[in-house]
């Protein structure tokens, strides 16, 4: 069975890094840079998800749309008046490598069957590019999972300009704040890649089982430290002042 990879796409600034961080439990700092410019990435970057020496699910990094409308319309410019589709997309990354270097590298490893995990901010207002970018992961034609990462204040009506947007393009949207998410917001995730991509449902539920107990067994050892310091604190005897 092949290893389930799900590609990450979100521009500098959206969130991408940390929702990478919470998703492989590291610090944000600990993700190898590709690029002299921090928080930017130039190749497609591979991060397994090992869990007692297994690799379970694999997340794929990966550069960030450089032209999305300038893209979009030239794999529009390969189906004539019919709507792009996954053909299409595969003609753009075989041929379109030189003009757009970003996106066919951003591109190759979702149309080698990489689910795709679309982080945007949505306190940016929702402009044509966000639009383009939408469009074209849905033309590739492989499962997709939306999250809403806020980095400020989004006002009502944007959120719902993204959502709305966002839905009709992707197979799941959800809200994930990857600088505050715990245990239970973090397996909520990783759950949710369930639903969008049954074909790796085998290997993605023994990664929460995994999960799951790696967490039971934190907790029995943190409450069993816990225990030892109160119980060595109860017995501590200090002398009284002369």
């Amino acid at each position: 069975m092949s290893l389930p990879s799900f590609a990450v796409v979100g521009r500098v600034n959206a969130g991408k890094t940390a929702t990478l961080a919470t998703l492989l439990e590291v610090d944000d700092n600990d993700l190898l840079r590709v690029s002299n410019t921090p928080g930017e990435t130039t190749r497609v970057q591979e991060l397994p998800v090992v869990y007692q020496g297994e690799t379970l699910v694999r997340f794929l990094d990966t550069p960030g749309f450089q032209q999305p409308v300038e893209a979009m319309r030239a794999i529009q410019s390969f189906s004539g008046s019919e709507t792009p589709g996954p053909d299409q997309v595969r003609r753009f990354v075989a041929e379109c490598g030189e003009r757009f270097p970003d996106e066919v590298r951003l591109l190759e490893p979702i149309m080698n069957g990489a689910g795709v995990l679309y982080v945007v901010d949505p306190s940016n207002p929702l402009r044509d590019a966000f639009v383009a970018e939408m469009e074209i992961l849905r033309w590739t034609g492989q499962p997709r999972l939306a999250l809403l990462n806020p980095q400020g204040e989004v006002p009502p009506e944007q959120d719902a300009a993204w959502r709305e947007r966002l839905g009709a393009t992707f197979n799941l949207v959800r809200s994930f704040d990857a600088h505050s998410a715990r245990y239970e917001e973090r397996r909520r995730l990783l759950e949710s890649l369930l639903q969008i991509d049954e074909r790796h449902g085998a290997a993605i539920r023994r990664l929460l089982e995994k999960m799951d107990h790696e967490w039971t067994e934190r907790r029995e050892q943190a409450a069993e430290a816990i225990v030892d310091f109160l119980e060595k604190s109860l017995l501590l005897r200090v002398p009284a002042p002369h």
